[in-house]
């Protein structure tokens, strides 16, 4: 596997917290492997959270056809909203999953080995997906009511999930089995917000809110399917709710997010919508791809068919 030419530029945005500790040998071949598969290819780890997004920006903006994130879904969120903030033409979105959840590679279809992902990069096909942007207040608390943007490309929602990230986020370095146990603690001391929530501008519906998945892919939190059926390229969102779920009834339930069977909990509800729209206090997280990203109010909205991605070949 040897390419070059203009088609063949990409730019690597990789996740530098993998070349610590023991991912140190894997991530060095790996490079190998992209320097021998594309000659001109460039290679750039982030330094810092967030600085994926501006590593994007400034790919797509040098003319990049091709920019690929290397990591996990807060990689890949990174790299979409550079790539969502590029004018004209945006470079096709490449995944080579090396983060702990990598959720999003999961419903494409991608290989967890990174080897095979290169090779989809290289002979794979090229597939027209759905961005979804949520707009919240922004996450500082000094922030004084501003608002801020955020795209993902697989799930977003508040609530529990945003609780559950926040633990995560406090527990660095931890993977699936982390998720479960910051899932089971939220069921138990998690006080549910009292919320109003809107779909494609109906009215709003007041109710005890456990929690909310707006899904544009399917999994979450290493494995989770809590959007079964969610496609990201069907122009929708995939909406489940779970309301006035009791505490005992939430931990004896929780192992159903990971087998696909959240869907029939009862109190779980699952529609479609283009847009979702959440009001309540402003102590609700709103998390993303795995990712804090603010607080309520929160509108959830699809893109259609904003990014292309390489996936394998059908």
């Amino acid at each position: 596997m040897h390419l070059a030419g203009p088609a063949h530029r990409p730019h690597f945005v990789v996740n530098g917290r993998l070349s610590g500790g023991t991912g140190r040998n894997a991530l060095r071949a790996l490079r190998e492997r992209v320097a021998a598969a594309f000659p001109a290819a460039a290679w750039t780890p982030t330094a810092a959270r967030g600085e994926g997004t501006a590593l994007a920006l400034a790919a797509a903006r040098a003319g990049a056809g091709l920019v690929v994130a290397v990591g996990g879904d807060g990689t890949v969120n990174e790299v979409v909203n550079g790539l969502m903030a590029s004018e004209g033409r945006r470079p096709v979105l490449g995944i080579v999953p090396a983060g702990r959840g990598s959720d999003f590679a999961r419903t494409l279809g991608l290989p967890r080995d990174p080897v095979r992902a290169l090779e989809i990069l290289a002979g794979g096909d090229v597939r027209r997906i759905d961005v979804a942007a949520v707009d919240c207040r922004a996450l500082d608390p000094c922030g004084h009511g501003a608002g801020t943007r955020r795209y993902f490309v697989n799930m977003a929602g508040c609530g529990a999930s945003g609780r559950v990230v926040e633990r995560m986020e406090r527990w660095h370095g931890v993977g699936a089995a982390g998720y479960a146990l910051a899932a089971a603690l939220t069921a138990f001391d998690y006080r549910w917000p009292l919320v109003e929530l809107s779909l494609d501008g109906g009215p709003p519906a007041t109710m005890r809110l456990n929690l909310l998945f707006v899904c544009n892919g399917q999994y979450c939190g290493g494995g989770m399917c809590v959007g079964q059926g969610a496609r990201p390229d069907d122009g929708e969102l995939l909406v489940v709710e779970a309301v006035g779920v009791g505490r005992l009834r939430a931990m004896l339930q929780w192992p159903q997010l990971y087998f696909g069977g959240l869907q029939q909990v009862a109190g779980v509800r699952v529609r479609a919508a283009r847009e979702v729209a959440v009001a309540g206090p402003a102590s609700v997280l709103v998390d993303c791809d795995g990712e804090l990203c603010g607080r309520l109010p929160a509108t959830y909205r699809i893109v259609p068919g904003a990014l292309d991605v390489r996936v394998p070949a059908s």
